[in-house]
């Protein structure tokens, strides 16, 4: 079994804090260019800061000691003295390269100690680094790996010809200026482990490009099988747990702009080291603290283990591994930290089997306050929060390992992000819950009393009502809990009114939205109506008809709809009437206008335009010319054109007439009377006062008295005298 774990930095080195994650990715390799990138790269020893000369190591920087009597002079001494745990023997140490061309193995470690690319470092002024001391793994000289970062980025051009096949075939690219460190061992124990940080002064620029320093830790001897085509056919335990290999192009943050200006998105971001790697080395980035795992070795058996680093694709920019100190070992005792401790519990029992659960050295354990356990833990059953070491001692080979437990309450938390209802009575609420710490496995269970729309056991919601809701938050060990109010949005109100109602002769009304929350409107009808402007408040209208019906839908400024409608009444106006007259007699002195049409009792009626009555008889008038209108009853402003009606003076009785007469003779025994005036086509005469006739001779009339008058032909009331 191969395992990568990660340790987060805390304030207090000692406390390493395991975090076990799996991650997924996509990742491809983009083709290799050979085209030389153009830079410079400072003398570190001519550094100008503040107008004083500083060297590297200066200020919160590692520290590379030049130093062999003390940390050893050759790369056997160094993995014994600095490296290896006493749970291990160490057999050969080479340190070098092979090279590109022959394929053959060089050795390349150097006389000059701050010279060489392996060599011991500590942590010096450097603060939240990691790693107290151990041995750093170069692509360049050692001793410019010491801080501050002088430059975006530091290189320095090795050996063109140092690789080594290995990491060749993890990324497909040319390697340059490789540092190998090839070492025989033989475990105690079954498994191996050692802990270790990765650096490169490609981050974060040339993160998404072909030039991704890389290094490999491979394993290989008895009962290992690679099969990935190593050398030895090894295994490489410089993977992430879900398999990635470790270089600057398989963990980062996200790049908003890498050196060729594209956005890079963040991979395994959780291994990457936010910290002051660029103020404690010359590196411009790196991981957090990871442990490399073996498990699956034979006890006393040989096996060989090769720490191999190198720059891709050219010579430019260094890249480190940081191999902890005595963090090489036989893991015989393994230890894990007991389950973080949940809200409302304070200990945690140490001793519990479940924490040296895998240990192939049995108990009885001792457990220690120091590293160094010179400090006896007295209360191991009820330690509360804080670390702890446990001592293990093999009866066999004497071997003793201390290995730290960390008691930690659960830093399970959540937090969250949610979308109110956008528009009243809408069910578009949303809740994007963030979770994190715990276990990494979580359950969700969500109720709410007075919404609707969740999915219980899902992690986002959304498509909810306004409501009150509940989540519990559950890892398997801790369960926290949130509550979240989706709140309503607030009613808009849309209310729409027109100019009528109105005649049948208005040629346009006007509309109007008044709710007074819009800021865009949108007008239609259900008839054939024609609009000034269809998106403004309030448009004005033509062609409309009876009954028609306008709807506008407004919008406010949430982009939330509503309409309203509003129904123009349209009231007929009368046709221009027609009347029958009647005009004055002489024995009737005063005229009539009776209406003959329109009529029905939607109307009523004037001939001065101001007094209206139902009756279509006006009577009793006097001579004059009289404006004659109808209106509509439901709508005296609907008020039809005036027919103009004159009613004549009263006529004049014709004058006493005057006549002559033929009295009777014996030869004429009848007598003649002959009107004399009023002469005219207009008279008719009478000798009776009841027959009448046009001529003015009256023959053959006996004797008698007789009453001659005449009347107007165009009035028979207008007798004379």
């Amino acid at each position: 079994m191969i395992k990568i774990i990660t340790n987060l930095f805390t304030s207090d080195k000692r406390f390493l804090i395991g975090l076990f994650l799996i991650l997924s990715f996509s990742f491809s390799y983009g083709q290799e260019v050979n085209k030389p990138r153009v830079g410079s790269s400072p003398d570190k020893s001519l550094l100008i800061k503040g107008g004083q000369q500083e060297g590297p190591g200066t200020g919160n920087s590692i520290l590379v000691p030049n130093d062999d009597a003390t940390y050893g002079s050759t790369p056997k001494e160094l993995v014994e003295n600095i490296l290896a745990s006493s749970c291990m023997s160490i057999g050969n140490v080479r340190f070098g390269y092979y090279s590109k061309t022959s394929g053959n193995w060089q050795n390349n470690f150097g006389s000059t100690t701050l010279d060489r690319q392996f060599g011991y470092f500590n942590e010096g002024n450097a603060v939240n680094f990691g790693i107290e001391e151990g041995l750093l793994l170069s692509t360049g000289k050692i001793k410019n790996a010491r801080g501050p970062s002088a430059s975006g980025g530091y290189s320095d051009a090795m050996n063109n010809n140092a690789g080594d096949p290995d990491l060749a075939l993890i990324t497909g690219r040319t390697m340059y200026d490789a540092a190998v460190l090839e070492i025989d061992f033989t475990p105690v124990g079954t498994k191996i482990e050692f802990q270790f940080i990765f650096a490169s002064d490609e981050y974060l620029e040339y993160c998404g490009t072909q030039y991704e320093d890389v290094f490999g830790f491979f394993l290989s001897g008895p009962g290992i099988a690679g099969g990935q085509g190593y050398q030895n056919n090894a295994v490489n335990l410089a993977k992430l747990p879900n398999g990635d290999p470790i270089t600057i192009n398989t963990i980062h943050p996200y790049v908003a702009s890498n050196v060729n200006g594209n956005a890079v998105p963040a991979v395994n971001q959780a291994y990457y080291a936010n910290n002051n790697i660029n103020v404690s080395t010359e590196f411009d980035g790196g991981t957090v603290v990871l442990t490399a795992e073996y498990s699956g070795l034979i006890s006393g058996q040989q096996y060989k283990m090769k720490m191999a680093i190198a720059d891709a694709s050219d010579q430019q920019f260094d890249a480190g591994v940081f191999l902890k100190a005595r963090s090489f070992t036989s893991n015989a005792l393994v230890v894990n930290d007991p389950a973080p401790l949940c809200l409302g519990v304070t200990t945690a029992d140490i001793t519990a089997p479940a924490v040296t659960a895998g240990s192939t050295i049995s108990g009885p354990y001792t457990y220690w306050q120091d590293e160094a356990a010179t400090i006896t833990y007295s209360t191991p059953t009820m330690a509360p929060v804080g670390t702890y070491y446990i001592k293990a001692v093999d009866s066999d080979s004497g071997c003793e390992i201390i290995k730290p437990v960390t008691v930690s309450n659960s830093d399970l938390d959540s937090s969250y992000t949610k979308q109110n209802i956008t528009c009243f009575g809408d069910s578009n609420g949303s809740i994007d819950l963030s979770v994190t710490g715990g276990t990494g496995s979580y359950t969700y269970s969500w109720t709410t009393n007075d919404g609707s729309g969740l999915n219980p056991s899902s992690q986002d919601q959304s498509g909810l009502t306004a409501g009150t809701y509940k989540v519990i938050v559950d890892d398997g060990n801790c369960a926290i809990e949130e509550t979240i109010l989706i709140e309503e949005a607030n009613p808009i109100t849309a209310t729409a009114t027109n100019s009528g109602p109105v005649c049948s002769t208005t040629s346009s009304i006007s509309l109007d939205e008044t709710g007074g929350d819009a800021v865009s409107w949108s007008w239609s009808s259900d008839g054939g109506a024609v609009f000034s402007n269809a998106t403004i408040k309030n448009p004005t209208v033509t062609n409309f008809v009876d009954g028609e019906t306008f709807t506008v839908i407004i919008t406010d400024g949430n982009g939330c709809t509503k309409s309203a409608t509003t129904t123009i009444d349209v009231n007929e106006t009368p046709l221009e009437p027609t009347a029958d007259v009647v005009q004055p007699t002489c024995a009737v002195p005063t005229g009539k206008i009776s209406i003959t049409a329109p009529l029905g009792a939607g109307f009523e009626y004037s001939i001065d335009g101001t007094n209206y009555q139902a009756s279509e008889d006006f009577i009793n008038l006097t001579s004059g010319t009289y404006s004659v209108t109808a209106r509509n009853t439901s709508d005296p402003t609907c008020v039809s054109t005036a027919l103009s009606v004159t009613i004549n003076d009263v006529p004049n009785a014709p004058a006493t007439p005057t006549a002559d007469v033929v009295q009777p003779t014996c030869a004429v025994p009848s007598g003649k009377i002959s009107i004399t005036s009023p002469l005219g086509a207009g008279f008719e005469y009478s000798i009776d006062g009841t027959n009448y006739q046009a001529s003015v001779d009256f023959i053959n009339l006996i004797a008698g008295t007789y009453s001659v008058t005449a009347r107007n032909t165009s009035d028979p009331t207008c007798v004379s005298t």
